[in-house]
């Protein structure tokens, strides 16, 4: 069974990424944050590929969950990790049901960063979105 949180877990832990920009600096925080955008990406467009495919699946979002939880962001994790239990139980209407979830994190997710001031910049690896993009906006 798909593990449920009693409350919804908050969108983003500010304490976790105001730690990065103390320990790295600001400079240092924002490539990190940029990095986990672009690798944020790339799974969720493996996923949304991979849909036929449980197993990676389930890879692409358990690496997800713990990237997201690194730069503080656990409701996307939460959402991942969500995912990863249904596409390894094989649940395939739980897969779409927790991806659908998922697509929603990355939102509240990339909102969530902007708000903190870590908008992606015109030459940042992320500011040519790819074709997926669009369902994550």
């Amino acid at each position: 069974m798909p593990r449920t949180h009693a409350t919804p877990p908050p969108v983003l832990n500010r304490a976790t990424l105001d730690g990065l920009r103390a320990a790295l600096g600001n400079d240092r925080a924002q490539a990190l944050v940029c990095l986990f955008r672009g690798e944020m990406h790339r799974r969720v467009d493996a996923i949304l590929r991979g849909l036929d495919a449980p197993p990676m699946v389930a890879r692409e979002a358990d690496a997800l969950a713990g990237a997201a939880r690194s730069v503080g962001l656990v409701a996307l994790g939460a959402s991942a990790e969500q995912l990863t239990d249904a596409a390894r139980q094989g649940h395939t209407d739980a897969v779409v049901h927790a991806t659908d979830a998922l697509l929603r994190a990355v939102h509240e997710a990339l909102a969530a960063l902007r708000d903190a001031g870590y908008s992606p910049t015109p030459d940042s690896p992320v500011a040519d979105p790819s074709p997926q993009d669009a369902r994550l906006r």
